[in-house]
């Protein structure tokens, strides 16, 4: 998944936000209405609550079973005594609730969850995640020409780089057609450098990627990966759900 593709660009709607503890639609299926959980998709429970800013506030409110918060430990290669310390809770009660001896209140499963979450975004860098090459304009492009390499790619957002390559802005959606709304036929002829918004967020191939996930639940739709101040990666919420949905995989 290299250009900037966001859920809901301009091929397209993206994923709609599941009613709150009865998800549906394509990816979620709710086994139980009346109680918050992380429900299934394709053999991961974390990837398709990375599909959006509003899910990726929702991940927080759903709780795995007892029988998936095992195989989730046992895919992010941690012992029970690992998790434990991490959760803060007792190897023993990690056992318990995973042999199923014990029914632990919903706020400890989720403790241990996202404790379990936490790690992952800890342990694995951005250069993992990010894809390339980056699609970008120069600063002196048409909006005419920026618009179409915009819809041949299917992409919701593009970065500016200057005639050195470095990154000085961003062009939205909203930006080409708040140009259009004001100018008219005249915004074909502008340039990049008149109608663009400020850069993406920055970040190094090496930082980690829960500073990644803070960008993402935001309105921040990509962050740039940057080396010697040119683009060299992005990464938006689709990468994310597509990077968790195999790193749970191919530990199984």
């Amino acid at each position: 998944m290299g250009a900037v593709v966001q859920p809901g660009g301009m091929r397209g709607s993206g994923p709609r936000k599941p009613p709150h503890g009865a998800a549906e639609g394509p990816g979620f299926k709710s086994r139980r209405p009346h109680h918050p959980r992380i429900a299934p998709f394709e053999d991961t429970s974390y990837a398709i609550l990375l599909s959006s800013s509003d899910n990726l506030s929702l991940a927080m409110e759903f709780i795995p079973t007892p029988e998936e918060l095992r195989a989730l430990r046992r895919r992010a290669g941690l012992t029970q005594a690992e998790l434990a310390k991490r959760a803060g809770v007792s190897q023993s009660l990690i056992a318990r609730i995973e042999a199923g001896t014990v029914n632990p209140r919903l706020s400890t499963l989720a403790k241990i969850y996202n404790a379990l979450r936490e790690y992952v975004e800890e342990e694995v860098t951005v250069d993992r995640v990010m894809h390339s090459p980056v699609i970008t304009v120069s600063v002196d492009e048409s909006v005419e020409k920026i618009v179409k390499v915009m819809w041949d790619n299917g992409i919701s957002q593009v970065p500016v780089v200057d005639r050195s390559g470095y990154v000085i802005g961003t062009i939205h959606e909203r930006d080409v057609v708040d140009a259009f709304l004001k100018y008219k036929e005249r915004a074909l002829r502008m340039r990049a450098i008149d109608v663009m918004s400020e850069p993406l967020p920055m970040i190094s191939k090496n930082s980690k990627l829960s500073s990644v996930v803070k960008l993402l639940r935001s309105e921040v739709p990509a962050v740039l990966v940057i080396e010697g101040g040119k683009p060299i990666g992005i990464v938006t919420r689709s990468d994310l759900m597509k990077f968790f949905a195999g790193f749970w995989r191919e530990r199984s």
